[in-house]
């Protein structure tokens, strides 16, 4: 009897609403270098967090691309997406700042002037919001959960 009233008392602890929703940003933290390949994966497919293409590279950046100092990272071909490589600087700088309430991605290089010239730039889009949940995040919830009911 012992056993179900401890295992009872280990569920109610788990129940409350703040532990569970902070539990959910542990996991966040826990992810957030694959949540930020996410976005970057997005950004190299020119999209923004709406899975709306930002911007095509126009012929004029092209030429600069092949004969300007420093080259990008990735090639800039007229018509193309925007890519958002060139030096490397916007991508490297990215992060997911997460709290117990909040999770917030930024980055140290660019991101406001990038923002502020195409619109939200950082964020997931659902489908790789979904499949970040179901890949990762739940079932580390998941296990957590079973970790503390001693499952």
């Amino acid at each position: 009897m012992a056993t179900i009233q401890k295992f009872r008392q280990k569920l109610r602890a788990i129940s409350d609403e703040q532990l569970l929703i902070s539990l959910v940003f542990e996991q966040i933290e826990r992810y957030k270098g694959i949540l930020i390949d996410y976005v970057q994966i997005q950004l190299e497919e020119g999209q923004n967090p709406k899975g709306q293409v930002v911007g095509v590279y126009k012929r004029a950046t092209e030429l600069e691309s092949l004969f300007g100092t420093p080259k990008p990272i990735l090639p800039k071909k007229e018509g193309d997406p925007f890519n958002f490589q060139w030096t490397g600087g916007f991508f490297d700088g990215m992060f997911l700042k997460v709290t117990k309430k909040d999770a917030q991605f930024g980055s140290t290089d660019k991101a406001e002037l990038l923002e502020s010239k195409y619109g939200e730039l950082l964020g997931l889009q659902i489908k790789n919001f979904i499949e970040a949940k179901e890949d990762y995040l739940v079932p580390g919830l998941i296990s957590d959960i079973r970790k503390r009911l001693d499952l």
